[in-house]
C-alpha cells in the first residue's frame, strides 16, 4: 500500500482566547470582550479570528493585568490596567526589557483601545496566516534549492538551519542564504522574514537564471529581538521579459510592545 499526497489544506483563521483576569480588573476585563465582540463581528475587518473562552486552546492568548504584576512592584513598570496578547502557551517570555504586546485598558479612550485591538488581531492574522502557507507549501519549482544558513560569532561556523528544528540564536549570530538555479528556466526568488513581534520584511529579490547561485548574508542578531522567528522563501518561475516577481507589498510593522 502506499499514499500520495494530493491536496495541502492552510487554515487561515487564527483562534483567540478570551482574556484570564489578574486581580480586581474584572471591569477592565469585561470592557475587552466587548471591544472583541465588536471587532470580530466588524463587516469591515480585513482578519479571520475565532474567539474561545478563556483557558480553551488557541493560538494567541489574552491576559488583564497590570504591567507591574509582570516585572515586579519595585520596577519602572506602571500599574495601569493592559490587555497583553501571548503566545499559544500562555507564557510571559521578556528579557528583562522587552515585554509582551499590550494595549492599556482605559474606559475613558474605548475608541482607542477598540481602533489598536483591531490593528494588533490584522498584523497577529497576516504574519501567522503567511507562516502556515510557508509550512505547508514545499518549493514549488524543481531542481532549485535554497538552503538558510547560521553563522555563529563564537566559532564562525556555517550551521544550516534545518526545517524540522528551532535552533536557539545569540546576539551577533547571523543568517545566511545559499541558493542555486539547476533548473533550464529563471526563477524569481523572495526572502521573507518575520519578527517575533508579527512583523514582516521582504529581505531579498532575485531573479536567478539558470545555474545561478545566490550567497549572501542576509542580517545579524541584536538584543533587542527576543522570541520565535521565522525566514520563508519563495520560488516563483519568470517567463522571459517578465517583471520580476517582488512581494514588498507584504511587509508590515511589528505589534507595538511598548
Amino acid at each position: 500500500a502506499f499514499a500520495r499526497l494530493t491536496d495541502v489544506a492552510v487554515d487561515f483563521e487564527l483562534t483567540v482566547a478570551r482574556p484570564t483576569v489578574d486581580g480586581d480588573l474584572d471591569s477592565e476585563a469585561a470592557l475587552v470582550n466587548e471591544v472583541l465582540d465588536a471587532v470580530t463581528t466588524a463587516k469591515d475587518k480585513r482578519f479571520n479570528v475565532k474567539l474561545v473562552d478563556a483557558g480553551k486552546e488557541a493560538d494567541i492568548r489574552l491576559a488583564v493585568m497590570r504591567e507591574n504584576a509582570i516585572v515586579g512592584p519595585t520596577s519602572a513598570g506602571g500599574s495601569d490596567p493592559a490587555v497583553w496578547f501571548l503566545s499559544a502557551s500562555g507564557d510571559i517570555e521578556t528579557n528583562g526589557s522587552e515585554l509582551p504586546p499590550r494595549i492599556v485598558v482605559d474606559p475613558a479612550t474605548r475608541e482607542k483601545l477598540t481602533a489598536a485591538t483591531a490593528e494588533n488581531l490584522e498584523k497577529i492574522f497576516r504574519a501567522t496566516s503567511l507562516a502556515r502557507v510557508g509550512s505547508a507549501m514545499e518549493a514549488s519549482v524543481p531542481r532549485v534549492n535554497v538552503e538558510f544558513q547560521i553563522k555563529r560569532k563564537e566559532t564562525g561556523e556555517m550551521q544550516p538551519l534545518q526545517v524540522a528544528s528551532v535552533p536557539v540564536v545569540n546576539p551577533d549570530d547571523q543568517v545566511h542564504i545559499l541558493a542555486r538555479n539547476d533548473s533550464n528556466q529563471n526563477v524569481d526568488i523572495n526572502i521573507l522574514y518575520i519578527g517575533s513581534n508579527y512583523s514582516i520584511q521582504r529581505l531579498v529579490v532575485e531573479r536567478l537564471v539558470p545555474q545561478a547561485v545566490l550567497k549572501k548574508g542576509l542580517f545579524k542578531f541584536t538584543d533587542g529581538s527576543f522570541g520565535t522567528e521565522r525566514m520563508i522563501a519563495v520560488l516563483t518561475p519568470a517567463p522571459a521579459q517578465s517583471i520580476i516577481e517582488d512581494l514588498k507589498y507584504l511587509e508590515q510593522g511589528g505589534v507595538p510592545t511598548a
